[in-house]
């Protein structure tokens, strides 16, 4: 009897096996509305309880409010709603913490300045809050989309992408810190620049040791000998993008008290220099008078740009001619960029519920109190709101508003019970650890060193003496003054950090106002936007760093391409304020200084002879007796000078 042999197994798997699919079933159970609505509240209690707490406990303050106990049973209502979050960890025990900043001023519990000065000052809270919402929004993807839309809209040649990357990348650094505008730019012009050389329509670096294409398959490596000779340099084209979006960046933080940490800084020192005026800058002021020398500056700088780096009115200079053969390509570029935005897929509920927040935060930004109307915090309440309310307010509803709406399945009839220990509650917009590694926490103790600085010189006299050594220029026409104060803050900001820059030179500024008898503003606005204007250094700046870092821009190149921007916002920061600003900053605003019972009166004042209690009582400096207290054809005078 003879027996066949096995077949051979290769691999552990026999012939047998070979080539079959196995299938192996799985049941899915239809599930029950009790089913879903009992896995919905297992898995969504955190965000229900959110909900539900503060409707199940609004009776508290509502059946009290005609008591004269009103205000603590309102006090009462936001210590439950925060022991419960707190308690059962709803929302991140930071996050939960915030609650008083939103909800003391708007149900006059307690106003903003007195409940941010129990975290920090009120300017940083609305600077932080600021950036959160900048970071959720990053996170959610929605930047780079509206980039890349815009890019596809305003066109691939040279000159027009150039443009659309520059003002799109202005706008974003509008509500984003200006190094996270760079940072997401950054490589939409690496992609944009790889396109046209792979298409051989233009070099990113001049040299091509550096960047030597692969051979049979195998990369080249550098040559480490010589690396002084090889470093890469980069094309004229390439330090003009680059240039431009680390520009851009800077110039688009000036345009909102959040767009960067000096605003805030000027924001901050001028509250506790000028308490009586606080009010006369706020973020809807601020933004109309710095949007428009904004917009001016940029296009300006764009053109300066162009003409150094892309031969603009030069037809026959090389610049010219590398401009016009790349150009030739943007149908090859607005393929790739077309394919990008492909790449994204759909727009999600995360990037709706972000943008939707965004807009929620600058509308509530602008209407808080705009000055020609009543504001939102005018109706809600008597209490004194400022931004930082609002900033807390959406950082609150980023935690709250989940980044999916995965949760709507449990209202399906068609979902089944195992798709249904799947599911896992969607976050939020924002998470507590993208905040951690999205935020520059330290920029807290920086502002906080310049504010205490501040209150230090104050306290002291530093800055009253320093403001009176300034005397000589009493004389002078403001707008010489201005233009000293402009070329000095733009010089100094070249080297060092532009947040200390303000945090040092805006207190002076401050006292020397009140010595030459001036709106403080028509110093300290201009001031503020000067910090920020540096653009020969690659230390400047941080967008000027990061630029100089990825593009391997010298800091010659960067130098000469500096020249033009510094001029044109030299001349347009020392112009703005005698002119827009006079409509926007009106004389009128300061009269609180001038009326200010915190200054003693100057008493027994020599007048001319022909000085009449009439004639000095039309001013309201002067608090004069009346005749009949004339000794030796003199009167009893006294004098309330500016604030000092």
């Amino acid at each position: 009897m003879s027996t066949s042999n096995p077949a051979p197994i290769e691999n552990g798997v026999g012939d047998d096996a070979r080539g079959t699919t196995y299938f192996f079933s799985r049941g899915r159970s239809s599930a029950s509305l009790w089913q879903r609505i009992s896995l919905f509240v297992s898995i969504y209690w955190k965000s229900l309880i959110v909900v539900l707490t503060p409707l199940i406990l609004l009776p508290i303050p509502i059946l009290n409010a005609g008591s004269e106990n009103a205000r603590a049973y309102k006090c009462m209502y936001v210590v439950l709603i925060m022991a419960m979050y707190w308690v059962l960890e709803l929302l991140p025990l930071p996050v939960t913490s915030m609650l008083p900043i939103v909800l003391f001023p708007t149900l006059g519990i307690l106003d903003s300045d007195k409940t941010c000065a129990a975290y920090m000052k009120e300017t940083n809270m609305m600077f932080m809050g600021g950036l959160m919402i900048a970071a959720g929004v990053q996170h959610s993807k929605l930047p780079k989309r509206v980039a890349l839309w815009t890019v596809q809209v305003v066109g691939c040649s040279h000159r027009r992408l150039n443009f659309g990357l520059t003002f799109v990348t202005m706008f974003i650094s509008m509500w984003v810190s200006n190094a996270a505008a760079t940072t997401m730019m950054v490589p939409i012009v690496e992609a944009i620049l790889e396109v046209l050389e792979q298409q051989g329509l233009g070099d990113v670096y001049v040299n091509k040791k550096k960047n030597a294409l692969p051979e049979n398959g195998k990369d080249v490596k550098p040559d480490n000998r010589n690396t002084d000779e090889e470093a890469a340099m980069p094309s004229d084209i390439t330090i003009c993008y680059y240039l431009s979006i680390a520009y851009a960046s800077t110039l688009g933080g000036c345009g909102t008290l959040v767009g960067t940490a000096t605003n805030s800084a000027f924001k901050g020192i001028f509250d506790s220099e000028f308490p009586e005026i606080s009010g006369s800058v706020n973020f809807f002021w601020f933004m109309a008078y710095s949007t428009p020398p904004m917009l001016l500056m940029q296009l300006l700088v764009w053109l300066s740009l162009q003409v150094t780096f892309m031969g603009l009115f030069r037809p026959k200079s090389e610049a010219a001619k590398n401009v016009n053969k790349a150009s030739s390509g943007s149908f090859t570029t607005m393929k790739v960029i077309k394919e990008q935005y492909r790449n994204l897929g759909p727009i999600t509920f995360h990037e709706k519920a972000s943008g939707f927040l965004f807009i929620l935060a600058v509308f509530l930004y602008i209407f808080r109190k705009p000055g020609f109307m009543p504001g939102w915090a005018d109706v809600i309440t008597t209490m004194k709101v400022k931004d930082g309310v609002t900033s807390m307010f959406i950082v609150v509803l980023m935690f709250i508003l989940p980044m999916s709406m995965d949760f709507i399945k449990f209202f399906s009839a068609s979902a089944s019970y195992e798709e249904l220990a799947a599911s896992k509650p969607s976050s939020g917009v924002v998470t507590w650890g993208i905040l951690k590694e999205k935020i520059p926490w330290g920029l807290l103790f920086l502002l906080g060193g310049g504010f205490a600085l501040a209150e230090g010189s104050k306290a002291t006299g530093l800055s009253s003496m320093i403001g009176s050594s300034l005397n000589g220029l009493h004389g002078l026409h403001p707008a010489l003054v201005l233009l000293v104060v402009v070329l000095v803050t733009q010089f100094i900001t070249e080297f060092t950090s532009n947040v200390a820059i303000a945090n040092l030179i805006l207190p002076v500024l401050a006292n020397m106002a009140r010595t030459l008898d001036m709106d403080p503003r028509y110093l300290m606005v201009p001031a503020t936007l000067a910090c920020s204007m540096a653009f020969h250094m690659p230390v400047g700046t941080p967008p000027n760093a990061i630029v100089a870092g990825v593009a391997h821009i010298p800091t010659s190149k960067m130098a000469v391409g500096g020249i033009g921007p510094k001029i044109i916002t030299t001349l347009i920061v020392w112009g703005a304020y005698p002119t827009w600003g006079s409509l926007i900053f009106k004389a009128e605003d300061i009269i609180g200084l001038q009326t200010s019972t915190d200054t003693a009166p100057i008493t027994n004042l020599t007048l001319s002879c022909n000085a009449t209690t009439a004639s000095l009582s039309m001013t309201p400096n002067f608090n004069c007796s009346s005749t009949a207290n004339i000794v030796k054809g003199a009167f009893n005078c006294s004098y309330s000078p500016f604030k000092s």
